[in-house]
């Protein structure tokens, strides 16, 4: 039974919808889980669908029953602890670097009662410029291990393994006290003893490039973090984080901000706002590792997943670079390298088959920080190749895996033969804008910003829409606004014989039914079953008055 109907307007060929929610929704409209149920809902959910959706790897079409609904079920925490760094401060006669930060337990609304030097963990790494002659930059960890294969990571500094004695928590305000004791020339999780000493960082410190501190706490909720210089001449720390008359944590928490004025270059890309669009709440290795911010410090050029290490073939191991390992998560089952029949994995974790839920092309979504363009000012191979994994740009082709292309083959600035040695003139054949359809210009490639100025350009306005059952026909009232004008009357789009479409969806549910499924919508060889009808309401004007769409 047809019992309710919805309808779409869609401009040009189709309306594109963002992932996960542009404002950070992340479930469809009125959709509630139902109190104590026990079972995937459906699998119809746009919001669901992005994870839960039909050979995705976790398709309750398989298996509804083994689907727990952590949305609705999730128990709510005992704690949840806020952190950020107030200030750092480099002693140039003892070579000592001291942190002070400070943490908030959300759930009771007071500085915890209890914190130790177990508790907390500290990341160093500086900003250095990017290799092979480009502009952009990695952030570079003081503190690595190596493990017996030679594998490198990135780690921290915790008291509790390397010095109790110059660490203080103070209950009453949240304060933490620390002076760094890590010793980056030792490259094992701990030391064989612990030193208790803070160590002189004078001949380790790179001066002349910011550094970011980082840290994560004990049922974390939040990384605390902050971008200095050594010195501290411009160093301007997180704010917001005590009450001006006692002197405590304010019952909103501590907050981070992106240091803007901590030296050049920066390097702000993705904001982990951005990420829990669909995350909701980032947390990986444990659950305390939430913000980007945080991740980075770790997560660069320098570290490396000793998973993907081989005796016997060196370009087997893989960097867990952020950018390199989360654009080819997200583009999983579409990279050129799975469509050759290798997969893509992190720590033995398989992310082959999954994808984004969206057109790959629109960096936009994640790319949100003060440096978020970078994909549009600063080609790299570094960066372009995570996404394009099988482009190479040595003389020859690698002998690892299936459908390698070449680089500019043919081209005069890199010809047959020839290995191209840095980044330096990548923007020469792939300046930002460019013409439409020319695979050189970035914008051309990545066209998802256009395609949504240009949708955005027009306000569209369903005002009625009514039934017969007597002709068994729909009739809809609507408006098309020209957002700046005002006004369509002269609009290029109604054009007879134009490229524009201005499409007409039309869909039902059954009685009883969660979501619009358009059973039994299927009438011709072209129509896909479960399908919305769809009319393009332009089409008259150019055939003399004819309806044209799918029928039904």
């Amino acid at each position: 039974m047809r019992n309710k109907i919805w309808l779409a307007i869609a401009f040009s060929a189709a309306l594109l919808l963002s992932a996960c929610g542009e404002s950070g929704n992340n479930a469809a409209p009125g959709f509630v889980i139902p109190a104590g149920s026990t079972s995937a809902i459906t699998t119809a959910q746009e919001a669901c669908m992005a994870c839960h959706g039909v050979n995705t790897p976790l398709d309750v079409t398989v298996d509804a029953a083994t689907v727990t609904p952590v949305h609705a079920t999730a128990a709510a925490p005992t704690a949840a602890v806020d952190s950020a760094i107030e200030s750092v401060a480099y002693d140039s006669g003892t070579g000592f670097v001291t942190v002070t930060a400070r943490v908030w337990d959300t759930v009771a609304g007071t500085p915890p009662a209890s914190f130790t030097y177990s508790d907390v963990r500290f990341t160093l790494a500086r900003l250095v410029p990017g290799s092979g002659g480009g502009t952009n930059e990695n952030w570079q960890p003081y503190f690595t291990t190596v493990d017996s294969n030679g594998v490198v990571t990135g780690t921290y500094d915790r008291p509790g393994d390397w010095n109790r004695i110059n660490f203080s928590y103070t209950a009453g305000t949240g304060v933490i006290v620390y002076t760094l004791s890590r010793d980056p020339a030792v490259l094992t999780s701990t030391p064989t003893t612990r030193p208790d000493a803070p160590f002189n960082y004078s001949a380790i410190l790179d001066f002349n490039k910011k550094h970011r501190i980082g840290m994560q706490v004990t049922n974390g909720v939040s990384n605390g973090w902050l971008d200095f210089t050594p010195d501290g001449t411009t160093q301007t720390g997180s704010t917001n984080l005590a009450d001006a008359t006692a002197g405590i944590a304010t019952a909103a928490g501590p907050t981070n901000s992106i240091e803007t004025a901590v030296g050049t270059p920066s390097r702000n890309i993705v904001e982990t706002a951005a990420c829990n669009e669909c995350h909701q709440a980032l947390a990986l290795h444990g659950g305390t590792r939430r913000n980007v911010e945080y991740c980075v410090t770790c997560h660069n050029p320098s570290s490396f997943d000793p998973a993907t290490f081989s005796a016997t073939d060196s370009t087997a191991l893989r960097t867990v670079d952020f950018k390199f390992m989360i654009h080819k998560i997200h583009r999983g089952k579409d990279l050129p390298s799975v469509q050759s029949g290798a997969k893509y994995t992190v720590a033995s974790n398989d992310y082959s088959t999954g994808g984004f839920p969206q057109d790959i092309g629109n960096c936009n979504k994640c790319h949100t920080g003060a440096d978020g363009n970078h994909w549009n000012t600063t080609p790299s191979r570094e960066a372009c190749s995570t996404c394009h994994d099988r482009t190479y740009w040595s003389a020859s082709a690698p002998t690892t895996g299936t459908g390698w292309v070449k680089h500019a083959t043919g081209s005069t600035t890199f010809p047959n033969g020839s290995t191209q040695t840095n980044d330096s003139s990548c923007a020469n054949c792939h300046p930002s804008t460019g013409a439409a359809g020319s695979g050189f210009a970035i914008q051309a490639a990545h066209p998802w910003a256009q395609q949504v100025a240009a949708q955005t350009h027009y306000l569209y306005t369903i005002t009625s829409a009514a039934f017969s059952s007597t002709t068994n026909q729909v009739t809809v009232a609507f408006t098309i606004v020209d957002r700046g004008t005002g006004d369509l009357s002269t609009g290029a789009w109604r054009k007879t014989g134009g490229a524009s479409r201005l499409g007409l969806d039309i869909g039902w549910k059954a009685a009883g039914a969660l979501d619009y499924t358009s059973d039994g919508a299927a009438t011709g060889a072209s129509d896909a079953p479960g399908t919305p009808k769809s009319y393009d309401m332009l089409c008259p004007l150019t055939t003399g008055g004819a309806t044209c769409g799918t029928g039904g």
